[in-house]
């Protein structure tokens, strides 16, 4: 016999050869038998691998079933804390927009504007925790559509113009290169880089400092690179700072952090935004001198047929048409109902989905709001009807219905498209986005299912 001995050097077992007779084993058979008990002893080795493997994997199956269940509830809960948040704040943004538009003391105008700008930090905070849930899962998507990127920028810094006056900061712009040109352009993450960006920017700048935006649009063969350098005079940052940044949740430090306050997460944000549109980001700063943020995102020309689909600009005129507000909070109503008011319509409102049934059959409206969490009948099943009743009279024009929703996961989105919705409207809605969809709706009287898109 031969010990069964493991590599560790543990003897596990014995084994033995066994004959009715006595006999000797020759040095040959001796070897040939160790060679057996070594083959064993891999066997065994072999086995026990193969049953770990086997728990791992178990474990591994187990632990991503795990994962996926908790990303999912993660994704209901915030989905679910976007929507009780954007609604009261739908009521809050909206009523601030009209308010600013009234013939009002200049000081009153000033209270208005600070409220606004808060307003508009709460619903930046919202996109961007969602947002960076929406990258972390990959489930980001990325929209091109042509854009003038010139225009783009400076819609964006008049964003922020009250905001620099607000503080005393100097905000200016300057754009060199092809301005006029049109480029394939997600604009919505654009915008997202660039809000958060110059927004920042302007924080972190004392009174009386300046912050600078340059546009440079570099055409490189056929393709183009557009460059944004945001320059501001402010606190600037060390090296071991600028190492920090960029990740989710950290600040600078907690001194700034206490002064100027914020989560950390809109570097983290300019940072996945632009690595998703195939960008680079740099930081140059010092401390005490200001810093510069530089973004660079490849774009190429629109081609001749993708520029016929998008011949609706800020200037093109709203065509007025019957419209129906659906939607079970009365301030949401309200704050819909004016802003629609302002661009000529005259919609019919329905807090429930029986009445907004029973408004639709009788006026047949060629534009419906149509929230989606109702009590009852929510908008999923209004909207299933609406299609049904359609269908009995298909000589009629198709009814646009937009989802204006506190859900603006992809997800959600996603969901609105699949069951007959036409566009998706997040809360809270601003008279920008809402002009934005209607002429949308213009571009063609039959949206495809590719050309939907979220606002």
């Amino acid at each position: 016999g031969v010990p069964l001995t493991t590599p560790q050097g543990h003897n596990v077992g014995t084994l033995c050869v066994v004959d009715s007779k006595e006999g000797h084993l020759t040095e040959e058979q001796r070897e040939m038998l160790r060679k057996l008990g070594r083959q064993v002893v891999a066997q065994m080795e072999l086995r026990k691998r193969s049953m770990d493997l086997e728990t791992t994997a178990r474990q591994a199956i187990d632990l991503n079933k795990h994962l996926t269940e908790a990303n999912a509830a993660k994704s209901r809960f915030l989905s679910n804390v976007s929507h009780e948040i954007r609604t009261p704040l739908n009521a809050i943004s909206g009523a601030l927009q009209l308010l600013a538009d009234k013939q009002l003391p200049r000081d009153d105008l000033e209270m208005i504007a600070m409220a606004n700008t808060a307003s508009e930090t709460v619903t930046q905070l919202i996109n961007d925790v969602l947002d960076m849930a929406k990258i972390d899962s990959g489930r980001m998507q990325i929209n091109l559509e042509p854009s003038n990127v010139a225009d783009l920028t400076r819609s964006v810094r008049s964003m922020f113009m009250a905001k620099a006056e607000l503080t005393n900061v100097t905000l200016d712009l300057r754009i060199t290169g092809e301005q006029d040109v049109t480029l394939m352009c997600d604009e919505l993450r654009v915008k997202q880089i660039l809000m958060n960006m110059i927004g920042n920017a302007i924080k972190f700048t004392p009174a009386s400092g300046v912050v600078a935006i340059h546009l440079q649009l570099v055409r490189h063969e056929r393709d183009y690179a557009a460059t944004w350098d945001i320059k501001d005079s402010g606190i600037g940052m060390s090296a071991e700072t600028i190492q920090k940044l960029g990740q989710a949740f950290e600040q600078a430090d907690a001194g700034i952090q206490k002064k100027y306050g914020g989560t950390g997460l809109g570097l983290a944000m300019v940072k996945k935004l632009t690595d998703l549109l195939r960008g680079s980001l740099s930081i140059a700063s010092e401390l005490g001198k200001g810093s510069t943020f530089s973004v660079t995102i490849p774009m190429r020309p629109a081609a001749p047929q993708e520029l016929s689909k998008h011949e609706m600009t800020d200037d093109t005129p709203i065509e007025v048409c019957g419209a129906l507000i659906v939607d079970d909070t009365q301030t949401n109503r309200i704050v819909l109902n004016r802003m629609l008011s302002k661009l000529g319509f005259a919609p019919d409102e329905a807090e429930n989905g029986p009445d907004a049934l029973r408004i639709f059959r009788d006026k047949r409206p060629r534009v419906v709001f149509l929230d989606l969490q109702m009590p009852g009948m929510d908008g999923f099943e209004v909207i299933k009807n609406i299609r049904d009743i359609e269908a009995t009279s298909p000589d009629q024009p198709k009814t646009f219905v937009i989802a204006v929703s506190g859900q603006a996961f992809d997800d959600d989105v996603e969901k609105c498209s699949k069951t007959g919705f036409d566009a998706h409207l997040p809360k809270p809605v601003s008279t920008r986005s809402l002009s934005a969809i209607l002429r949308k709706r213009q571009a063609s009287s039959t949206p495809a299912p590719e050309r939907f898109r979220k606002n």
